[in-house]
């Protein structure tokens, strides 16, 4: 049997994947790299001055050090602004945005105008000029595509807050990674969904973390757990009762990088604020273009699907005869994988079931995204209780899984009026 190769001598497969590489996850590298030098302390290199001095950057570490403790009380102060306000219950500030895409922005670029600028003073401090380059360079491929009113959303947090409309926006179309969600029935026969987001913290691990309720003035108010400075959502829940939950694809076949393409944190929050149901949600996503293959897992009260979408098809998953669905960052479909794959996270909530039914409430999720944490990655871990609305969330610790969790009525929270009305 013949192979072919190309001048290189790679074999096909081992030639697409480093085009895939290329294409698609060198931008996870540049993160990675950024992740080694900010995020010093968890790496137990207490002075980031060890980490920038191996990169060459000793004379900015003393600016990225300060910028970066100064982070940390910052985002423990409650502030309002007229019209907005944001509150502090444990770990986890939380933002409450009103009215138009331009008029939210406005209103979380002056509630976090201080965090902001000290996050992006630690940004800019610490990473080299020519990996800010290539990052950049990146994003703005990426940006062009963005929704006008995403992108007048995100100018107007830049223009309130004093900080780089072009860092904000490159936070907001950067894919994230290796995450899992697991969903299933009570004993009552309701639905209870799990994500844990795992990513690289940028060095925020401890402080960057947000809940963001925005109140819209057209479609469903939704809360979204992530991070500062991020417009779009790729962990959260809407009045509606649909929770939603986003995984990079590693196996996905064809394309692994769009430019025109929509990023999906910004397409989960446009269909959760149209859609009624997880079906609807999957539907709306199924019929866009996106920027990069994902597995995105949505629930509420009574159904729960995994819509695997790839740039040249999709396809939804449903729980087996034993009614657990489990996702993460692997296509399952074969007719959209480039090859299967054997995630030991999958395997650990998949493997000890015997294919009888399987229940599980709030405790035994919170136990499944503990088992299946990435270490030194996992930021976030959310539980949700569609029926019920409410939400419990683990924020600005590692690993978020240990907990406590923070738990969110859902009907408060987005009945909750803008500030001028409470004075």
């Amino acid at each position: 049997m013949t192979v072919d190769t190309n001048s290189t001598g790679l074999r096909p497969r081992r030639r697409i994947r480093l085009r895939r590489w290329r294409e698609g996850r060198w931008l996870s590298l540049l993160v990675g790299m950024v992740e080694f030098t900010l995020c010093a302390r968890w790496l137990g290199l207490r002075l980031m001055g060890v980490a920038a001095d191996a990169l060459g950057l000793s004379a900015r570490a003393g600016e990225a050090t300060r910028a970066y403790h100064r982070l940390n009380s910052l985002m423990r102060r409650p502030t309002e602004a007229a019209d907005a306000r944001m509150e502090i219950r444990g770990r986890a500030p939380i933002v409450h945005l009103y009215g138009s895409p331009a008029d939210m922005g406005d209103q979380y670029g002056r509630l976090l105008a201080e965090p902001l600028r000290a996050m992006e003073q630690c940004i800019v401090a610490a990473i080299p000029t020519r990996m800010g380059e290539h990052f950049a360079t990146m994003a703005n491929k990426l940006a062009r595509h963005v929704p006008e009113a995403t992108r007048a959303e995100i100018t107007a947090v830049a223009d309130a807050a004093g900080v780089s409309v072009e860092l904000l926006m490159a936070l907001n179309v950067v894919t994230r990674l290796a995450c899992t969600t697991v969903a299933a029935r009570n004993d009552a026969g309701r639905i209870v969904m799990g994500r844990n987001g795992d990513f690289f913290s940028m060095g925020f691990a401890d402080r960057g973390m947000v809940v963001a309720v925005r109140h819209p003035a057209d479609g469903h108010a939704t809360a979204a757990v992530g991070f500062l400075g991020m417009i779009g959502a790729y962990t959260g829940v809407s009045a509606a009762g649909v929770a939603f939950g986003n995984m990079l694809v590693f196996n996905a076949a064809g394309p692994q990088l769009h430019p025109k393409g929509l990023p999906m944190q910004i397409a989960l929050r446009q269909a959760a604020e149209r859609a009624g149901s997880a079906e609807e949600m999957s539907t709306i996503l199924r019929g866009q273009r996106h920027a990069a293959p994902m597995n995105v897992m949505m629930a509420d009260a009574d159904d729960a699907v995994v819509t695997e979408l790839g740039l040249k098809g999709s396809a939804v998953r449903r729980a087996g005869a034993d009614g657990l669905l489990v996702a993460t960052n692997h296509f399952r479909t074969p007719e959209l994988a480039d090859h299967p794959e054997q995630c030991t996270r999958y395997q650990r909530l998949t493997s000890d079931n015997d294919g009888r039914p399987v229940v599980m409430d709030v405790t035994a999720v919170k136990a499944a995204l503990h088992r299946t944490r990435i270490p030194l990655m996992n930021l976030q871990a959310v539980v949700f209780e569609p029926a019920a609305m409410r939400m419990h969330v683990s924020v600005n610790r590692l690993p978020a899984s240990a907990g406590p969790y923070l738990v969110m009525d859902l009907r408060e929270l987005f009945a909750l009026p803008p500030a001028e009305m409470l004075q």
